[in-house]
């Protein structure tokens, strides 16, 4: 009985160890650009760029908006793969897209959480 509770000891611990295959991290947000204007029902893609990470083996992972009325703040993550050999050795420069269709006319802010880097459109 010892033996089988020890294997699905082991049989839990590999499965735990290849679920966390990446480590995400939040990237420093250094520019984010979007159309100046729009007209009502036309969608704005949004091109947020972020540094992220200390080698070339991070990527770009994700962006998470948060809407509070007339403003979108981001949040860009990268990721790194938690068996990387061998990385390049330079500072990441990474984009993602963020695509986003008003409801209402207004003036737009699209910020880093930092508010370090805004963009602002207005819809007519």
């Amino acid at each position: 009985m010892r033996k089988i509770a020890f294997i699905f000891c082991l049989f839990l611990l590999s499965c735990s160890e290849e679920k966390a295959d990446t480590t995400v991290l939040i990237g420093q947000i250094t520019k984010i650009e979007s159309l100046a204007n729009i007209t009502l029902g036309q969608s704005d893609t949004i091109v947020v760029t972020f540094n992220g990470g200390t080698d070339g083996c991070a990527k770009a992972d994700h962006l998470e908006a948060t809407t509070t009325r007339f403003t979108i703040t981001f949040k860009a993550y990268y990721n790194y793969p938690a068996h990387a050999t061998i990385c390049p050795e330079n500072i990441p420069i990474h984009q993602l897209k963020y695509v986003f269709k008003p409801t209402s006319k207004g003036t737009y802010t699209y910020q880093s959480l930092d508010s370090d880097a805004a963009s602002a459109t207005k819809v007519n």
